[in-house]
């Protein structure tokens, strides 16, 4: 690949497929799998308003794709969900457009980064206890 290009990934809340850009915005390749426990319950949406109504019931019922998290230094493309009707999330880890594992989180399970061995994620801060969990881990 050229140097002075790039390519950028982009999830969308609802849509299983990630899709990969190039810098000129142009898509270049789509890959993904639902998340596990996920319900795909298609509706057509007619108007603004209805999308409106259903936006925050669907979410909850249905589940959907909250962040993405690309660490170059080992080729990992992390994209992490929430499940429908349920608590908990998931992680997805992708290799070259490859699934290599979707594995239970916890709600609000977000990646930080990665320092050489280990990767490392939170699921934010808990105030009321005064905490903050950082998890580690390796692949």
């Amino acid at each position: 690949m050229n140097k002075n290009k790039f390519s950028f990934w982009v999830a969308i809340f609802a849509d299983s497929l990630i899709y990969t850009f190039d810098s000129n915005f142009t898509p270049i390749s789509t890959f993904g799998y639902r998340g596990r426990e996920m319900i795909n319950k298609p509706e057509v949406l007619s108007t603004f308003q209805i999308f409106g109504e259903k936006y925050v019931q669907s979410r909850k019922e249905n589940g959907f794709y909250n962040g993405i998290n690309y660490i170059e230094e080992t080729d990992i493309l992390f994209r992490t969900y929430q499940k429908g009707s349920e608590t908990g999330g998931g992680l997805q880890i992708y290799k070259q457009s490859v699934l290599i594992g979707d594995l239970d989180v916890p709600d609000g399970f977000k990646i930080l980064g990665y320092i050489y061995p280990y990767y490392y994620a939170t699921c934010g801060i808990d105030e009321d206890n005064e905490r903050i969990v950082i998890y580690k881990f390796k692949i």
